[in-house]
């Protein structure tokens, strides 16, 4: 039932998904909603404490220090091509009428974390198209039957017109995806929105060089949802160990990045 629900229901075209949590229980949350809500808290990974230890100023910056942070940062334009996230195409048939419907979607620039840019460039192409423009590199079929009832059509009519943006916007998620741990935190869920402030690795010299720069990475910073979540008491301290995944960046990638420069 759940699966069934969560395939044919949408929030303006975005999907909702069913998950646990430790504070409210069972959810049944839209993305929109979801990426609206406030960020739950600011993360960053500075190497250095500023405060004195056990102060409580210590103690607020603890709760936003990142202690651990990896990923394997797959991010394969080719897998996203094949999961229909830049363009797809739907084909639906009704059976009743013998009608049949094609019609194309492209990569909607909306209801994304970071509002500033999305996940690729326009500038690339594939098979002489731009991305957003290979709407055969996904394909949904879909069967109606319009007069099955007197007064509705059968389940999958309501999908017709929203599969491939659902589609998109579910699978964008894997744009990049990372797993941290910070100190322990009770109050933290799946579904809350984490915003990262990561700064770049590098040589000390090069990082006090260039400091009024800025030596902020704006790949991996941005906000986040949760995705994944253990609260892990190991005997001696209390962690989370967070799964987090954004669909977007901070930044256009046309116009703020410089190739060769």
């Amino acid at each position: 039932a759940i699966q069934w629900l969560l395939r044919n229901i949408s929030d303006e075209t975005t999907p909702y998904f069913f998950y646990d949590t430790i504070q409210d229980g069972l959810q049944l949350n839209s993305y929109k909603q979801l990426i609206n809500e406030d960020s739950y808290r600011k993360y960053n990974n500075s190497p250095f404490f500023q405060t004195t230890v056990g102060t409580k100023e210590y103690f607020e910056e603890s709760t936003r220090k990142i202690t651990s942070l990896n990923s394997d940062l797959n991010m394969s334009i080719y897998k996203s091509i094949d999961s229909g996230v830049y363009a797809s195409r739907t084909d639906s048939l009704d059976i009743s009428t013998k009608s049949y419907k094609r019609s194309d979607y492209s990569y909607k620039n909306n209801e994304k974390i970071n509002s500033s840019g999305k996940p690729f460039s326009d500038k690339i192409e594939f098979d002489n198209r731009i991305l957003s423009e290979n709407y055969d590199s996904k394909q949904f079929c879909i069967t109606k039957n319009s007069l099955s009832f007197n007064t509705k059509n059968n389940y999958h009519n309501v999908i017709e017109e929203s599969i491939g943006d659902k589609n998109s916007k579910f699978n964008a998620l894997s744009f990049i995806g990372l797993d941290m741990t910070t100190y322990g935190d009770l109050n933290m869920t799946v579904g809350k929105i984490l915003d990262l402030n990561i700064m770049k690795s590098t040589d000390s010299n090069v990082q006090d060089r260039n400091r009024k720069n800025g030596m902020v990475d704006k790949l991996l910073s941005g906000k986040y949802i949760i995705t994944e979540l253990a609260h892990v008491f190991n005997g001696t301290e209390y962690i989370c160990d967070i799964g987090i995944q954004k669909d977007s960046l901070t930044y256009n990638i046309d116009s703020d990045i410089k190739i060769g420069k």
